[in-house]
């Protein structure tokens, strides 16, 4: 979760300055300044505060650009699966005939979809399914909106950067990978366990992240993150141009985008 305040703008450009500082930074000052996986989160905040407000075609238009430029890399992996482009072409359809649009994204099956892939695909698959829940319940909410844009466009390009980081350091993925286990067995269940277990697990981890602390800042997919993130940038400056004065959200809402409440709250 997100803790510290989000830096609310006057006008859109100023969101893209943000974006853009991030875009030109180099992965050695990266490191030296800030945690890269922090700043990234951060750009999703931008992200989020410079889509709210806007006309929701637009919204879903650069959601749709993400996802589209994601697909590919499933279905290279799955060419028998079909209901990720059949949601694609419906959210297309949508944008030119939002009655008819909204019948056949209704009719995409999804329920299922993420628990059939590995978990290597857990962000572009929750940005897909995302995107469905958004069209169908959320689309007069302002809040959900933006969020749901930036969360979908975020998560395609965390989905690239991991891809990746998979490839191109296995050893130190798989590494981070097992911390992430284990972090999440100590918060789910470590009241049950025993101090041993406790004990051994928390080596475990403090080991893992002593000896492949470094390729979690992975040279390669910050290369590709940084390209994905100036694409979307080249996006956000047209719409800035149109839409210059920002619109911000109330202090509720900018709390339940910052603890990642959105979704759930009444």
């Amino acid at each position: 979760m997100k803790y510290y305040c989000l830096r609310v703008a006057k006008r859109r450009l100023q969101y893209c300055q943000r974006i853009e500082r991030f875009v030109r930074m180099t992965s050695g000052i990266m490191q030296c300044r800030t945690d890269w996986h922090d700043a990234r989160f951060r750009r999703a905040d931008d992200l989020f505060l410079f889509l709210y407000g806007l006309p929701l075609s637009l919204q879903v238009e650069l959601a749709l650009i993400a996802v589209k430029r994601y697909l590919p890399n499933f279905e290279s992996q799955y060419p028998d699966e079909k209901r990720a482009r059949q949601l694609v072409e419906a959210v297309e359809t949508w944008l030119k005939h939002p009655v008819r649009g909204d019948l056949l994204i209704g009719r995409c099956r999804l329920e299922d979809f993420e628990q059939q892939y590995e978990d290597c695909f857990r962000f572009a698959w929750d940005g897909i399914v995302l995107f469905q829940q958004w069209l169908l319940r959320w689309q007069n909410d302002r809040l959900r909106s933006a969020a749901a844009s930036a969360t979908i466009v975020h998560e395609c390009i965390y989905q690239r950067i991991d891809d990746v980081w998979r490839t191109d350091d296995p050893v130190g993925y798989a590494a981070w990978k097992r911390m992430q286990s284990i972090s999440e067995q100590l918060m789910m269940a470590g009241d049950e366990m025993s101090a041993e277990e406790r004990e051994r697990l928390d080596r475990e981890w403090s080991d893992l992240l002593e000896k492949h602390s470094n390729s979690i800042d992975n040279v390669a997919s910050w290369a590709v993150g940084r390209r994905e993130w100036y694409i979307v940038l080249q996006w956000l400056r047209e719409i800035a141009e149109q839409y210059p004065i920002a619109e911000s959200p109330t202090r509720r809402e900018r709390r339940l985008w910052r603890e990642g409440l959105w979704r759930y709250a009444p």
